[in-house]
């Protein structure tokens, strides 16, 4: 009889850690962030950006939006968080695309930008803050 209450209450406590272990690796956050780029062919060429991001483990997608681009108004994003460095990967829009990596400082981001169809590249920076999802 005991060694059968300890066999159900073993199992119950096993089956708890699988369905708590489940539902931690299946919560995603989310990364909002905007702020600022410009282009090294000129003071004249920059904008603003804003992102929405989705981030599960390392991976990361969403939505980017840019203004003062003749190129790009945003689209489709992925691509990986690793420790404080981000990589968006690739930003396509036509026949152009523009890659974006950076660095995070607590929720202060900054990187480059390159789009080798133009031959041109920049700077971006700004704020990125994470919410973790319920």
């Amino acid at each position: 009889m005991i060694c059968d209450l300890w066999r159900r209450s073993t199992n119950l406590v096993i089956a708890s850690l699988c369905l708590c272990a489940l539902n931690g690796s299946a919560r995603a956050d989310m990364v909002l962030g905007n702020g600022e780029w410009q282009s090294q062919s000129g003071t004249a060429i920059r904008g603003t950006w804003s992102i929405t991001l989705e981030r599960s483990g390392d991976e990361l997608k969403g939505k980017i939006a840019l203004t003062g681009s003749m190129l790009f108004s945003g689209g489709d994003v992925t691509g990986t968080w690793d420790g404080n460095q981000v990589i968006l990967g690739t930003l396509a829009d036509g026949e152009y695309q523009a890659t974006f990596t950076g660095t995070i400082v607590e929720e202060k981001i900054s990187g480059e930008w390159h789009c080798s169809a133009i031959n041109d590249s920049g700077g971006w920076s700004g704020m990125l803050r994470v919410t973790t999802a319920e």
